[in-house]
Parts: structure tokens; C-alpha cells; sequence
């Protein structure tokens, strides 16, 4: 990638861009790695640090139980920047990025952010700003999953994912759908059966059909 793609896609991800002096986002461009991730791996194992903003493509950021069971934190999207560390704040260890499609990836090392935030206190801002929200929505997730009743949760992300998709046809596995409720595959499994069996979805071989949203979005409110 050329400096100038580095430019128009921090310019448009970093609110502080415009305001750091000409010379020093230079800097940032000239250090900026390109990586290319195909869909399905990894983008960060957790040992990666600094900052990586996605170009193109979606990606979610997990944890990794010690019985490998995968919790879904978040989605990142194009534009999206992910600090992996910054100034006095770290995003929780053991978070990992995974890619959902094919994405293109800048990133810049830390010691290279690090040193011109030391001197530009909007950069520093939106760094701990960053990294605090994230913060709490992984403290709010974790919450959730310990609070809430498992039918409920799996209720209100079904409910969730065909309102982002406006389709009652969920194109979702069990085990993706494990993944991303902090759920087991069994759990999940017995769930929907339940649901199908009350007449709320219809499953298929990796797809779900809403038949009676309302009743969903009851269970999501209120539990069973």
C-alpha cells in the first residue's frame, strides 16, 4: 500500500488525525504494516501489539476459555480501529481477532503510536477512550452471560442478528451460534429444539427460520 491509502483510511478511522502535525503522520504512514487475513483465522493470536484499523472485510474479537470454548466480544467492521495497546491501557488479556471474510488490515506498531502520543495529547484521548469502551462492552458482555439465562441470551441474538440482516432467514450454525452466545453446542442445540418445538423457529441444515419474532423477543426481554 502506498502512504497515501494509509492516510485516507486514518484519516477517516482517527478523529485526531487532522489535528497532529503533517510530519507526524507521516511517521505513522511510513512505519504502517499491510496485512491481508484470509476468512477464518486469525488476525491477532493476543501477542500482537499496537494498533490494527480494518481496510476492508469484518472481524470479531473473542476469548478463548481454558475447555476452548469461544465467547464473542464484539464485531469490528471497515474503519473500525482495535488497540491492542496503547499509553497506560491494554484491551483485556487473551483477547483474540479472528476474521469473519477476507479483510485487509493496517497496522501500526506501538512503540511507533506510543511515541507520538506521548507528545499529542488527542491521540493519547482517543486511545484511552477507546480502549476503556471496549473495555466495557467486554466487562457488559461478560455480565450478561453470567446473569442471563442461556434462552434468553441465544433469544435476543437471534432476535438481534435478523434485525442487522432484515431477514427472518438466519444463515447461522449451532456452533456459530454457540460461539457467539458464550454458549456449548449441546446448550445451543436443546435450546432451539425447545424454541422449534414451541413454535418460534424452524431449524435447517445451517440456517434458522424466525416464525414467531414476537414471542422471541419475549423470551429475549423477560427469559422463559
Amino acid at each position: 500500500m502506498r502512504e497515501s491509502d494509509y492516510a485516507h483510511l486514518y484519516s477517516a478511522s482517527f478523529p485526531f488525525w487532522g489535528s497532529i502535525p503533517v510530519a507526524q503522520r507521516a511517521r505513522l504512514c511510513a512505519v504502517s504494516r499491510y496485512i491481508r487475513v484470509s476468512s477464518g483465522t486469525l488476525i491477532s493470536d493476543g501477542t500482537r501489539e499496537g494498533v490494527l484499523t480494518l481496510r476492508s472485510g469484518t472481524a470479531r474479537a473473542f476469548l478463548l476459555s481454558e475447555e476452548g470454548r469461544e465467547i464473542s466480544l464484539f464485531p469490528l467492521a471497515a474503519g473500525d480501529p482495535f488497540f491492542f495497546s496503547v499509553p497506560d491501557v491494554s484491551v483485556p488479556a487473551g483477547v483474540l481477532l479472528s476474521a469473519e471474510t477476507d479483510c485487509e488490515c493496517c497496522f501500526i506498531p506501538h512503540a511507533a503510536f506510543a511515541e507520538i502520543a506521548a507528545r499529542q495529547p488527542a491521540m493519547e484521548i482517543f486511545a484511552l477512550q477507546s480502549s476503556l469502551r471496549r473495555a466495557e462492552e467486554i466487562n457488559s458482555l461478560l455480565r450478561g452471560i453470567l446473569l442471563t439465562g442461556v434462552a434468553q441470551r441465544i433469544a435476543a441474538f437471534l432476535a438481534e442478528e435478523s434485525a442487522r440482516c432484515g431477514s427472518r432467514i438466519l444463515n447461522l450454525t449451532q456452533e456459530e451460534i454457540a460461539r457467539k452466545t458464550g454458549s456449548a453446542r449441546e446448550v445451543v442445540s436443546r435450546t432451539l429444539k425447545d424454541f422449534s418445538l414451541r413454535g418460534m423457529v424452524e431449524t435447517g441444515r445451517g440456517k434458522l427460520r424466525i416464525t414467531n419474532p414476537a414471542a422471541l423477543a419475549e423470551i429475549s426481554r423477560k427469559g422463559r
